[in-house]
């Protein structure tokens, strides 16, 4: 992976194919580009594929505490469109990615053409920080190995494949626990965005496992958005990606064709 340097810490990218405008995939709370890695070499046979690790995540630098914010995760995304983009690009944000894209596309919507937004809110994410808060004191004791007596589990984990939960757990295992413990409230606690988004007049899709507990805010996003369709995956719950690839790409793939017909 490539590295960019935003604000004194090491962003992890990674680009693949060609042509514009550019997919950036967006991963979410915990995860990192490997995410969407069973599907980076299928979408790069068309157009230029772009995947990032948010600080804290993945390959890339970890930070001070005080940084690990939404504002400074745009702030990040903003940087590599800038560095990578070549022009606007269409944004896919799964989660908290999905908030992250958001807020970019608010902040540039010079630099977006569209927004996939795949299983996330413009309000609020509720639970996190309900969970993590009650343990914040081990975490920072423990690290992380933490969690192997007192798993966070997302409903569906049961769905996915061995490899899946391996790279979970591997995304897991080198998460900076500060992001862990800073985002989780962040996401809790953050303003919600509905009424800037329903302004922006980019084209939308939106994409939710129908199993998925998020799936009423992505039906009050879909009301509020003029003219987003919105997808919802049978038998899905919060990584359509990983459990629901076939279903999944073919949205993706709907929502690509769209976006480059109504471009010309």
């Amino acid at each position: 992976m490539e590295r960019l340097g935003v604000d004194g810490v090491e962003i992890a990218w990674e680009e693949r194919g060609s042509g514009e405008p550019a997919l950036v995939l967006v991963h979410g709370y915990t995860g990192s580009s490997t995410d969407f890695i069973d599907h980076v070499d299928y979408f790069a046979k068309s157009r230029r594929v772009i995947t990032l690790d948010h600080r804290g995540h993945g390959q890339s630098g970890h930070a001070a505490p005080e940084t690990y914010t939404l504002e400074q995760l745009t702030n990040d995304l903003i940087a590599l469109i800038e560095h990578a983009g070549k022009g606007p690009v269409d944004l896919l944000g799964h989660s908290m990615g999905g908030r992250v894209v958001m807020l970019a596309a608010i902040a540039r919507p010079d630099l977006v053409r569209s927004l996939i937004l795949m299983n996330t809110t413009a309000t609020k994410f509720e639970d996190t920080w309900a969970y993590v808060r009650t343990v914040t004191d081990q975490l920072r004791i423990r690290g992380m190995e933490f969690l192997d007596e007192n798993p966070y589990v997302e409903p569906g984990d049961w769905r996915l494949s061995d490899e899946s939960l391996r790279l979970r757990r591997a995304n897991r295992d080198v998460l900076d626990v500060e992001a862990f413990i800073a985002l989780a409230r962040e996401l809790s606690e953050g303003p919600p965005v509905l009424d800037e988004l329903a302004a922006l007049q980019k084209p939308t899709t939106i994409v939710v496992g129908r199993r998925d507990q998020i799936r009423g805010a992505s039906k009050v996003m879909a009301r509020a958005i003029p003219d987003s369709v919105l997808h919802q995956i049978r038998r899905a719950y919060h990584f359509p990606q990983l459990s629901n690839p076939d279903q999944w790409r073919a949205v993706i793939d709907d929502h690509l064709d769209r976006v480059d017909k109504a471009g010309g």
